[in-house]
């Protein structure tokens, strides 16, 4: 059985992770008090735990959306990215275990220009967060004794997690019209795929970057209506990009802006989707007849 260090694993991709793929031996570090050894990214890594380790999967990175992007919390930001990956790198290349390592590092299509179509050739984005997100990378291209996979995750789509819950209230309440112009693109992707995605990289040696996402990217106005067919509401308040900029300041870009990413990776390798419709993805997570979705 393959073993895998898992850091970051309970946040939601780490916890889906591991309640699915039942064929991997899973370690846990990190900070968290069900992780099975502890470390902070302010100390060394911990080397002697990789001397079984097949696959390092490291998805830390404090959350994007839920603080205003003030200098301190713009630090915050990367440095939570920059140095878990330097982190990781750095104790592989301790390690000196003679042979390589495959390390999944989280990443995000943030990387490319908004609102042009792109594949994981494209060149990055000229915008603050594909600055961020070039730098989360860097070390992963700088070589060492491992292969690595950049996992470059859109908008994921679940239940218990992530962006869906809230905009699947707002829609509740008659708040889910389109959002600004609704002509930005968003790139999303069922949890279910996104495990099943991570699984193919594992199984099938998926290297260098690629795009987590579905084929079907859809615009803001088409998501939003699929949102409230979800929970049965045929007419939503549009949020106008004056009211979000006030209300969320510079992270309303990653609303009012998008993203319009192809698969092009998890395509050419083979990749099976389970959830290719942005509308029958919403009805499973938390749509009509399936619940409450804002827990």
């Amino acid at each position: 059985m393959k073993q895998i260090m898992l850091l970051g694993g309970n946040g939601l991709v780490g916890r889906h992770l591991m309640n699915t793929l039942s064929d991997y031996e899973w370690i846990t570090v990190g900070r968290h008090p069900t992780s099975n050894h502890f470390w902070s990214i302010d100390s060394p890594f911990p080397s002697h735990l990789l001397d079984r380790v097949d696959h390092v999967i490291n998805l830390i990175g404090v959350p994007i959306m839920d603080q205003r992007w003030t200098s301190q919390r713009w630090v915050e930001l990367k440095y939570s990215r920059v140095q878990s990956t330097q982190g990781v790198v750095d104790g592989i290349i301790q390690a000196a275990l003679g042979r390589d390592i495959h390390v999944l590092n989280a990443s995000a299509i943030g990387y490319y220009e908004w609102d042009v179509p792109v594949t994981e050739a494209s060149l990055a984005g000229t915008h603050p967060i594909a600055s961020l997100v070039q730098q989360w990378e860097r070390p992963l291209t700088m070589g060492g004794p491992f292969i690595e996979t950049r996992l470059r995750f859109g908008i994921i789509l679940a239940s218990d997690g992530g962006a869906f819950p809230q905009l699947n209230q707002l829609a509740k309440w008659g708040l889910g019209g389109q959002q600004g112009s609704g002509q930005q693109w968003v790139s999303w992707v069922h949890i279910q795929d996104v495990v099943a995605a991570i699984d193919h990289c594992l199984k099938n040696g998926v290297t260098g970057p690629v795009n987590i996402v579905t084929p079907h990217p859809v615009t803001n106005a088409t998501w939003m209506t699929h949102i409230r067919n979800g929970v049965g509401m045929r007419w939503g308040l549009p949020a106008p990009a004056w009211g979000m900029q006030l209300a969320l300041g510079q992270r309303a870009d990653m609303i009012l802006r998008g993203h319009h990413v192809s698969p092009l990776r998890l395509l050419e390798t083979g990749f099976n989707y389970q959830f290719l419709m942005s509308d029958d993805a919403i009805r499973d997570v938390g749509g009509v007849g399936n619940g409450d979705a804002t827990g």
